[in-house]
């Protein structure tokens, strides 16, 4: 049997519960979209946070630990480079674009290998 993923787990436990997005969100204090984002694993929740949902979920925290891991690496460096593109075409920074380019060519060359570095921190 193939593993879930994180997201899928959180919507599969939260659906098995009876419990709405909304409900969550209400109880951690956040926003529902965040809930969808953990859900469609757009956005990984912190350890802290994780211990919350499990205790709100009634399961232990464990459960989120045997998940499978979604390579991630290209998705944040992709919308970066977006912003960083749409930033500089549209003038609004025209006077440090000149250092977003620098920083554009950076990422490009070394985002997978930060991305990773992030993901230790976490």
């Amino acid at each position: 049997m193939e593993k879930s993923t994180l997201g899928e787990t959180i919507s599969s436990l939260r659906i098995e519960k009876s419990i709405s997005q909304r409900q969550i969100a209400e109880k951690m204090n956040i926003n529902q979209k965040t809930i969808s984002k953990w859900e469609k694993d757009l956005l990984k929740p912190n350890k802290q946070t994780l211990a919350n949902l499990a205790e709100i979920l009634g399961v232990s925290v464990a459960v989120f630990k045997d998940v499978k891991q979604l390579s991630t690496k290209a998705v944040p460096v992709k919308k970066t480079l977006k912003i960083l593109e749409f930033l500089c075409d549209s003038n609004i920074l025209e006077p440090i674009c000149h250092g977003v380019a620098c920083l554009w060519k950076l990422l490009r060359v070394f985002g997978s290998w930060l991305w990773e570095i992030i993901n230790v921190w976490d």
